[in-house]
């Protein structure tokens, strides 16, 4: 029922980025879109649905770079999310959420905020189970 008030709400407030967003008076939903599909892709996540989370975590991604910028810490916060549930499945991808949200919290945040010690530590994790084990020290260090 949750996945259904959430459509709703999207419904009314959805913005086609295909319109322009100079001229549009939808703009000012964008940000509320966004976090619209964050919390699907919760909703998602706590039913074990992880493919259809991160579908919903990339459209809120999405929303958040066309009305705040390509890196803001909604995104950030969004691919390091990514990053923890796609290790599920698969490393391989997962890294590479983690990359960038560590990317972004770093240009945001500077090198010491505990954000990016977290996303380090997390990729750290990962490396280890792809068995790149210098690389996931040295994430572990830096973390620390």
């Amino acid at each position: 029922s949750a996945l259904n008030l959430f459509e709703q709400v999207k419904n009314e407030c959805w913005f086609d980025p295909t319109d322009g967003v100079e001229d549009s008076e939808e703009v000012k939903h964008l940000p509320l879109s966004g976090h619209i599909c964050f919390k699907k892709g919760q909703v998602y996540e706590l039913m074990g649905s992880v493919d259809q989370a991160l579908n919903s975590y990339v459209d809120a991604a999405n929303f958040y770079r066309i009305a705040c910028g390509d890196e803001n810490m909604y995104v950030a916060s969004l691919l390091h999310r990514m990053g923890i549930i796609s290790s599920q499945k698969t490393e391989y991808h997962s890294i590479g959420y983690f990359n960038e949200a560590l990317s972004i919290r770093k240009n945001l945040l500077g090198s010491n905020d505990h954000l990016v010690a977290e996303t380090l530590y997390a990729s750290a994790a990962v490396l280890a189970k792809l068995n790149r084990y210098e690389a996931s020290m040295e994430r572990y260090h830096e973390a620390l």
